[in-house]
This record gives C-alpha cells, sequence and structure tokens, in this order.
C-alpha cells in the first residue's frame, strides 16, 4: 500500500481524506512494529471529523485562529478512537500504558494546552509573547510533533527545548509517523528556517 512520493503530498481534504482511508487500512493489518514504544493500537480509526461550529470552538479555547492545513485535518478526522499503547520493554515485564497518539477535540483539549505550555516554558516564551510576533504559535497534532502556526505550516518534532525540522507539512508529519515505509523518506533540504524555534 502506497501514497507515491510524499514530498508531492498537499494538506488539501481530498489528501487527508485518502491518508485516513489507507491509515485505516493500514492499521487493520499490521502488528506492533517494536516490542517497546509508543505505537498505534491494531485497528485503530479515526473518529469523525469536526463541523464548522466545533472548528471555531476548538479555536476559541485555544486562543489562536488554526492555519488552513489544520482546519482540514480537524474536518477530515478528529484523532483516534482508540489510545496508543506504550510497550516499555523491560525485563520486569512492566504494564503497557496508554495515551493518545493524535489529538481530538474536546476529549483531548486539557493535554493539548499542556504540551503547548510545556515547550513554551522550555523555551522560554510566553503566549502574550507569541501574541505580539516574537514567534509563530505551535500545536501539537501527534505525540510531540508540532504544527507552526506561520505562512510555511511546517511541523517540528518539539520535545522541551529539544528541537528539530520534521516534515515541510502537515500531511507529509503523519505520513512519516504511521507508514514504516516512509519514516525515513522525507528529504528536508528545503526546510525553510521557523522564526525563534529553529533559525
Amino acid at each position: 500500500m502506497e501514497l507515491g512520493d510524499i514530498h508531492t503530498l498537499d494538506t488539501s481534504i481530498n489528501t487527508l481524506e485518502k491518508i485516513k482511508d489507507f491509515s485505516e487500512a493500514y492499521w487493520k493489518q499490521i502488528n506492533y512494529q517494536e516490542v517497546y514504544g509508543y505505537q498505534i493500537q491494531k485497528e485503530s480509526e479515526w473518529k469523525v471529523g469536526l463541523n464548522e461550529m466545533e472548528l471555531f470552538l476548538f479555536e476559541k479555547e485555544v486562543g489562536f485562529e488554526f492555519p488552513s492545513s489544520l482546519r482540514n485535518f480537524y474536518r477530515t478526522m478528529n484523532g483516534l478512537n482508540k489510545p496508543g499503547i506504550n510497550f516499555f520493554g523491560d525485563l520486569n515485564n512492566t504494564e503497557p500504558t496508554f495515551s493518545p497518539q493524535f489529538y481530538s477535540y474536546p476529549d483531548d483539549l486539557e493535554l493539548i494546552d499542556d504540551y503547548i505550555n510545556w515547550i513554551l516554558q522550555e523555551n522560554k516564551i510566553s503566549r502574550d509573547e507569541i501574541k505580539s510576533g516574537k514567534a509563530p504559535f505551535i500545536f501539537p497534532i501527534h505525540g510531540h510533533r508540532f504544527l507552526i502556526f506561520d505562512q510555511n505550516e511546517q511541523v517540528l518534532s518539539m520535545y522541551g527545548n529539544d528541537i528539530i525540522a520534521w516534515a515541510d507539512n502537515l500531511t507529509q508529519a503523519i505520513v512519516r509517523d504511521v507508514f514504516d515505509s516512509y519514516l525515513h523518506s522525507v528529504d528536508l533540504a528545503n526546510f525553510k528556517p521557523v522564526n525563534y524555534w529553529l533559525e
């Protein structure tokens, strides 16, 4: 099952619907990929996307207007129906834990807010400073992948103040994280600098 060249994937609803269908088919047949780490549970499915009123309320809660790629994403799908599973892979046979993999509204609003606040705190910047234009706003879409609210709408992998380029757009980030065969297929040679976060 292939989506073609990852670099040709745009953030249109049509492309996101294709990824939705491909990923659900992929999760129906795939077994866990590793003996440790966070993974998407087998037979996971995307929740139904948000309507325009729900999107408006979501933006209001977050405090920032969403870029078109994020609006299209949430119009198409809104998190998964199963939490991600974390295998510890240790000698103590520690029981797996569960937590969301793709964030859903309204279920994960508090978690979204916590992740944003953590990154802001670790990088010594406030929401007020972001609103004043010091840096673009960031928004977690999956794990520690954050969409950048600027004209390029690229995705960074952000863990505290450890920040690296991850994908040229939201769609490519999703594909890179969902499908094993695409994990190392992203060419970031044309990744544009991100004000404050990755200059």
